[in-house]
């Protein structure tokens, strides 16, 4: 229950207001506001009187150091790993050695410890083993007092912690330690602090092993390594499940419809464990093949709450998010499964929607959403892969993307090619990936709800602020005329769509936008005349962000100045091939300019004399001339006195 002292005075200010309005309704909702008054101040009583603890979080179960091993599978690499860590001796002056174990809810973290904590080298290795769950709230006197009650093996009616602390710290003397915390929420540094005092005398090796899905809590605690916990394979996961889900072990024979239906459970589960023992347990109760394929086509989120372990595991990781980052991860469910996202992309995403806060200070609002990226990517939310060109990007994992929808609700949608059209009334973003015999008819059901007519002459959206055409191959041309039709876009991205034929229009765009990217821009561009290019871009008076690609014919850019808007803070320039020179002048002009890309400009060999704008903070320079590059390098080439101002530089 959750209750605040202001709830009266609040209450009172809002009757007041009510009060002295001539609202011809005014009595009945004086009335309703004094019963609703009268009810809250009952409650914050009843909670006095009952002893009741303000909380709002929804709690899980305290674990022990039992484990059955038998039951585990596929962890003794990282078993043995752990071991090591745990074995290895401490280099430097610190007496306490701490190691990490991170990953998403659901993992393994707490079973892997287990398997530690209970391994025969371990017992020998460690006079005192103490295993605490410590969960969401971390009080500092009570995870103490369990430390102290399960190294002396003695009850301790002490509730001091002065006393408590003294005790502990004379007791870690005595014997090398092995310190669990499972499952710890707190990135409290003061918290921490308090806490490890005494072990400051510990003996020389002890070493404190902390599960948690926060990268965030092993660094304040100075977790050195961190251990990220990766996916079972799905041969371990099959092992499980068949463990787990067949009568004793016993799996069917390998052609039984069971065990093929099984397997893809499984392949569903993503190397989860939590998601594979839940689905397991569910199959000893579904003897039909039937009642299984239900299982396997249903979401998660569906299944019975009364068996459904993995829901409120995912669930308490999306509760400790703070506020602003809640909207940002359940915006991800725009996203298709498995889909690899870049951080860059993402972010501008996030700002065009308006979730990322304005910095007060000097700070870029693009450096406040790169936090946000890396707080969930901290958290476990997303984590990095290779793309196919060896470029790092993120994903989510399957059931973190169904939290993601789960949390989104109706406010994310996702029209697939195989998906009945249903109701699109509370829809806020949807995104759309395109099916092979996919037409205009797929877009009829969102005229209904969303105030978008699609034609074959245009798309009028006026709420609409974000539009991504990317990588459709058999685009051949860009809705007419949006610049009237699309009042109230913000951000624009036209890429990888090789198709597409020359825009005729010569002001094809809405001017309000605040980022716009333009693959195939000279292409694109092609049927204008080189004045109307060149004046092309000055008109948007409210640009942040500009993203050029493929301008094969340009040998200077800017070509003028003026020629781009004042109000840029972001330039992205990939693939000019022929590109020899920037423009001094222009750049000069752009004294909002923050960030500057420039990739594969192989002819480009040195910056104007006039430099780059003093307001710049960041260099990007990939794909270019040696030559440039050598006359970048710090304090002894030509250029670096152009550049030197600049924090960040990064050329290769």
């Amino acid at each position: 229950m959750e209750a605040r002292s202001e709830s009266k005075s609040l209450s009172r200010k809002v009757l007041s207001l009510v009060s002295t309005s001539r609202n011809p309704f005014r009595k009945g909702v004086v009335s309703k506001l004094n019963d609703v008054t009268k009810k809250l101040e009952d409650m914050i009583k009843e909670k006095d009187v009952l002893g009741l603890k303000e909380s709002v979080a929804p709690g899980r179960m305290p674990t022990t150091s039992l484990v059955e091993e038998s039951e585990v599978y596929g962890r003794n690499q990282e078993k043995e790993q752990i071991i090591e860590l745990l074995l290895s001796p401490e280099t430097g002056s610190s007496k306490l050695g701490v190691i990490a174990i991170v990953g998403m809810g659901g993992l393994g973290k707490t079973t892997l410890a287990q398997l530690v904590y209970n391994d025969v080298r371990v017992k020998e290795s460690f006079g005192f083993r103490s295993w605490i769950s410590v969960s969401d709230v971390f009080d500092v006197v009570r995870v103490t007092k369990a430390i102290l009650e399960s190294i002396t093996d003695q009850l301790c009616e002490m509730q001091d912690l002065e006393r408590l602390q003294v005790k502990l710290r004379e007791e870690l003397k005595k014997k090398r330690s092995l310190i669990v915390l499972d499952d710890v929420w707190s990135e409290s540094n003061d918290i921490w602090d308090l806490l490890k005092k005494p072990f400051n005398e510990s003996v020389h090796g002890s070493k404190l092993l902390v599960t948690t899905r926060n990268e965030g809590v092993a660094s304040v605690m100075g977790a050195i390594p961190i251990f990220r916990l990766k996916e079972l394979s799905d041969e371990d996961g099959w092992s499980l499940f068949s463990q787990r889900a067949f009568e004793n072990g016993n799996c069917c024979p390998d052609d039984s419809p069971l065990v093929a239906v099984g397997r893809k459970i499984v392949q569903k589960c993503k190397g989860l464990p939590l998601a594979i023992k839940t689905l397991a347990g569910l199959l000893r109760s579904k003897a039909e093949i039937t009642q299984l394929e239900d299982i396997l086509n249903s979401s998660i989120w569906g299944l019975s709450k009364e068996r459904n372990d993995i829901v409120p595991a995912l669930r308490l990781s999306y509760h400790y998010l703070p506020s602003q980052l809640k909207r940002c991860f359940a915006y991800c469910a725009i996203f298709p499964k498995d889909y690899q996202i870049k951080e860059e992309n993402l972010v501008l995403l996030w700002m065009a929607e308006g979730f990322v806060a304005q910095p007060e200070n000097d700070r870029r609002i693009e450096d406040v959403g790169d936090e946000y990226f890396q707080e969930l990517v901290s958290r476990s939310f997303f984590h990095q892969v290779l793309n196919e060109d060896g470029c790092e990007c993120y994903m989510m994992h399957d059931l973190i993307h169904d939290l993601a929808q789960f949390m989104a609700g109706d406010f994310c949608f996702r029209l697939e090619e195989e998906q009945q059209c249903k109701s699109f009334k509370r829809a806020r973003h949807i995104a759309y990936s395109r099916g092979q015999n996919d037409g205009f008819h797929r877009f009829e059901v969102l005229s209904k709800h969303l105030s978008l007519r699609i034609s074959r002459g245009g798309l009028a959206a006026p709420n609409l602020e974000e539009l991504s055409i990317r990588e459709c191959g058999n685009l051949k041309s860009l809705p007419l005329q949006m610049h009237k039709h699309l009042t109230s876009l913000k951000w624009l991205a036209i890429t990888h769509c090789p198709g597409l034929e020359p825009i005729q229009e010569r002001d094809p765009f809405p001017l309000g936008l605040n980022s716009l990217a333009i693959g195939n821009f000279e292409r694109l561009t092609s049927r204008w005349t080189d004045s109307e290019r060149k004046n092309f871009l000055q008109k948007f008076q409210f640009l942040e962000i500009l993203h050029l690609k493929d301008c094969s014919s340009v040998e200077c850019f800017p070509p003028e100045k003026g020629s781009l808007p004042m109000t840029l803070q972001r330039l992205g320039m990939w693939h000019f091939p022929n590109l020899k020179w920037l423009n001094g002048e222009s750049f000069q002009s752009l004294n909002c300019l923050q960030v500057l890309v420039i990739d594969n400009c192989p002819k480009l060999q040195a910056f104007a004399e006039e430099g780059l704008p003093s307001s710049v903070s960041e260099l990007w320079i990939t794909g270019c001339s040696p030559v440039l590059k050598k006359r970048c390098q710090k304090g002894i080439g030509q250029d670096w006195p152009k550049i030197s101002h600049i924090q960040v530089i990064c050329i290769e």
